[in-house]
Parts: C-alpha cells; sequence; structure tokens
C-alpha cells in the first residue's frame, strides 16, 4: 500500500487544527504537510490528538510550515535544513534491499517574497547534488495556468521558471480549485517532486469536504515499492490498449492548450510525456528475465517432472524423481546451515549486541535524532549521530580508549546508562552520565 499523505494550510486556526486532527484519524495518514499551523508561545499547537511527532524549525518564533509523522518508520529530522518556512526530514521507504531515502517538506511562500524562496532553493540544489529524491507541499501564493489556475500572474511566471530550470515537476492533477472563498477560486497549494518521484504520487486529490479554512485538504499517496526491477522488460504485445487510452486521457485533463512563452511549451512537454509513459507502465505488465543459475535456487530440480513420472509409471523415472527431490532437500539444509552460521559469526560479543538491542527498542526514550556539531551544523544520519556521541564521550574520560557504558541503578533511576571510568569507578561530576553535552545538543 502507498503511504498516505495530507496536505493542509490551517490559517493559524485552533478548530483548523482539531478538525485537521480528526481527518488524519479517519483517513489513516501517515504523514501531513502543513502550512500555518497554529502557534502559541512559539510553539506548533492543537496537533496532540492525532498522535505522532510534529517536526518543525525549533529556533523559529512562529514557524509558518511543520511536519506531521504519524507511524511511519525511519524517520530522520534535518534541523539544518528547516527554517520558519520550511520543515525537512529524511524519510526511508521502500522494504528490505529495496529501501532508499527520500527528503520530505512542508514549505509556505510568504507573498512579500520571491517565489519559491531562497530557502527553498538552496534545498532543492543540496538534494540534487547529493543524490536524495525530494517531496514538497506547499501553499505557493503564486498564479499559473500551468497547474490548473484560472490566471497567470508574475509570481507564478517566476515560479514557473524556476521549476523548468530545477527539473522539478508538479504532481497536482486536474484544476480543482484548492483556495475557495466566496470571491476568489484558485489553485495555489501546489506538490512538487522531483522526477524520480512523479510516478510514485499516486492518487492526487483534492477534497471537496470542508475544511474549516479557506484552502481545502489535498491527499495523495507514495507508492513505496521500487519501480526498477533488475533484468525487468516490458512486453508491448502484452498492453492493455483500451485501458491505457482511458488511462492516457485521464493524465491528460488539466493540461493547458495554449501557451505564452517557451517556458509554458517545455513544461506541457514534460507532462505530456510522463503522462504517455506512466500509462503505459501502468497499464504493461513488467516481468522479470531469469537465468538458468536462478532457476536452480527457485525451482525443483527434477530432470523428469512428477507428474510425467505418474504417467510413464517407470521406475526408472520414478527413481530420478527421488534422487532429484532428495538433492533438493540436502540443499535446503545446507542453506540453513550456512545462514544460521554466518548469522552466529556476525554476533561477536552477545552481551554487547543484548544491550545494544535493549536500548534500541526501549521505546520514544531511545529515539536518536540530529545533533549539533561544535561548527554550529548538524549531524545527518543517525550513523554520523552514533560516531559523534562516541567521540566525544571518549574525550571525557581519563581513557583513550572508547568509553564502557553499563545498565544499572544510580540517582534513583533504574536502567539509567553511566560511564565507566578507567579503573572501573563510575566518574562523578555533572557530565557522567550519557546525554547531551556543551555543543551538542539532543534534537528529536
Amino acid at each position: 500500500m502507498p503511504l498516505e499523505f495530507i496536505q493542509a494550510n490551517i490559517q493559524h486556526g485552533k478548530a483548523q487544527s482539531a478538525f485537521l486532527c480528526k481527518r488524519i484519524i479517519e483517513c489513516q495518514i501517515k504523514i501531513a504537510l502543513i502550512q500555518e499551523p497554529w502557534v502559541y508561545h512559539g510553539k506548533v499547537r492543537g496537533l496532540g490528538r492525532a498522535g505522532g511527532t510534529v517536526y518543525y524549525c525549533p529556533s523559529a518564533e512562529e514557524p509558518r510550515a511543520c511536519i506531521l509523522v504519524k507511524g511511519a518508520k525511519g524517520v530522520f529530522p534535518m534541523p539544518g535544513l528547516c527554517t520558519r518556512d520550511l520543515a525537512v526530514i529524511k524519510l526511508a521507504i521502500g522494504k528490505g534491499n529495496t529501501k532508499r531515502e527520500v527528503a520530505i517538506c512542508s514549505a509556505y511562500f510568504p507573498r512579500n517574497t520571491e517565489s519559491p524562496p531562497r530557502e527553498l532553493s538552496d534545498l532543492i540544489r543540496y538534494c540534487e547534488g547529493i543524490g536524495l529524491p525530494l517531496l514538497v507541499g506547499c501553499d505557493s501564493n503564486s498564479h499559473h495556468t500551468m497547474w490548473g489556475d484560472k490566471e497567470v500572474k508574475p509570481r507564478g511566471r517566476m515560479l514557473l521558471e524556476f521549476l523548468t530550470l530545477s527539473g522539478m515537476q508538479i504532481a497536482n492533477r486536474g484544476s480543482v480549485p484548492t483556495y475557495f472563498t466566496p470571491e476568489r477560486q484558485s489553485v495555489i497549494d501546489l506538490t512538487l517532486c522531483s522526477t524520480e518521484l512523479l510516478s510514485q504520487v499516486v492518487s492526487w486529490r483534492v477534497s471537496l469536504e470542508v475544511s474549516l479554512s479557506d484552502h481545502r485538504h489535498i491527499f495523495f499517496g507514495l507508492d513505496e515499492s521500487t519501480q526498477l526491477i533488475e533484468n525487468g522488460y516490458r512486453n508491448p504485445r502484452a498492453t492493455q490498449w483500451d485501458l491505457y487510452l482511458e488511462d492516457l486521457k485521464g493524465r491528460l485533463i488539466g493540461i493547458p492548450s495554449r501557451y505564452e512563452s517557451e517556458a509554458d511549451v517545455e513544461v506541457v512537454l514534460n507532462r505530456l510525456n510522463s503522462a504517455i509513459v506512466e500509462s503505459f507502465e501502468a497499464n504493461c505488465p513488467l516481468k522479470q528475465r531469469t537465468s538458468s543459475e536462478q532457476n536452480t535456487l527457485v525451482e525443483f530440480p527434477c530432470r523428469i517432472p512428477q507428474e510425467e513420472a505418474k504417467r510413464t509409471k517407470n521406475p526408472n523415472h520414478w527413481e530420478d524423481y527421488k534422487s532429484a527431490q532428495r538433492e533438493y532437500k540436502k540443499v535446503i539444509r545446507d542453506s540453513i546451515r550456512d545462514t544460521w552460521r554466518a548469522s552466529c559469526e556476525d554476533i561477536i560479543q552477545l552481551p554487547s549486541a543484548a544491550r545494544l538491542s535493549k536500548v534500541l527498542t526501549k521505546g520514544p526514550g531511545a529515539k536518536l535524532g540530529a545533533v549539533s556539531l561544535p561548527d554550529g551544523g548538524f549531524t545527518s544520519s543517525a550513523g554520523e549521530t552514533l560516531q559523534h556521541l562516541l567521540s566525544s564521550m571518549a574525550r571525557w574520560g581519563r581513557s583513550p580508549k572508547l568509553p564502557h557504558f553499563v545498565w544499572g541503578r544510580r540517582g534513583g533511576a533504574i536502567g539509567a546508562p553511566f560511564y565507566l571510568g578507567p579503573t572501573g569507578q563510575s566518574l562523578k561530576g555533572p557530565h557522567s552520565n550519557l546525554g547531551p553535552r556543551p555543543g551538542g545538543e539532543l534534537l528529536t
């Protein structure tokens, strides 16, 4: 199933926040991209009823963008890229060997600044530089017919030119107004994404139900399944052409037929090409080639099928079948034994592995986020965070060796980790416990 998203501008309203929480629970939303949340005393409020974790810029006095994550796994905050109008997280999607990371962003474009803001331009260049796909839900406050609006304004032209040059794609479908008042109906709420994510943004739609805000709620899904299969191919003869034509007609709805500049023509060509490719891939099944070596691993290695032995009742055929069956069972036993041996060899010290497992599965207190570095930056991954914490602890101890942590009772807390010095005695003082250190604030 795709990862369900909702995109909403709640205009700093308390009632709008409560209604959004109700929609999140009813529709089983995993991630909410929110603009203009309700803020009280410098903190985003009113989203606790939905559960989950809210991410936004911790240093902003009145943040205008945040992300609510409920139930999604593999989330890592990116506070170094967050601003008042930008909230960014890194999310791991997919399963097993197909898992990969995607940057998720909620953005608000102020009317008195350029479109898009400089912070978003920097984020797009950063993600492009490290090869990280990006998904952005934003209130653009920009008008252009290319995304279904009825008029073209200078901010819209500026944004369209930037999207054309940066390679970001518009995932909006149709021309249903996302901003709706008695005086004006327009399409200013956009969902943008990298080219490689465009085919994975599915079921994009504008909800016509009441949102208690002038902005309507937007729903879409992010398909976590991989789009590339090794040795995969499509046979055009197997395409369901009737369904292909119907699908293509639906994807072409909303593409304008009049253009004002070369940039408009370029965007239309990109959308037309994407619509053709997506329609073909959706109606032509993807098959996978298998070599003879792969077949021996997944198929029963019998020269004479069991049905043939039953039909002929030839003793030689039965003997071949039984011999192949015994060989197949032996291969399975050897595979299980080798896998178990390799797994055991990976665990060098069982007590250390058990303690690590206990720490990581303890609950909310064991979550690991980004850590601020002495140079003012932030760690970008869990591994970098652990490495920084360990190196910092090694500098605080008297021994150049890495510190040794044990679990026990100290200061009335059961299960609290503390540091043992070179002599085996616990160190005293304000920095003896495991936790944030000066110049290393832990952000979760």
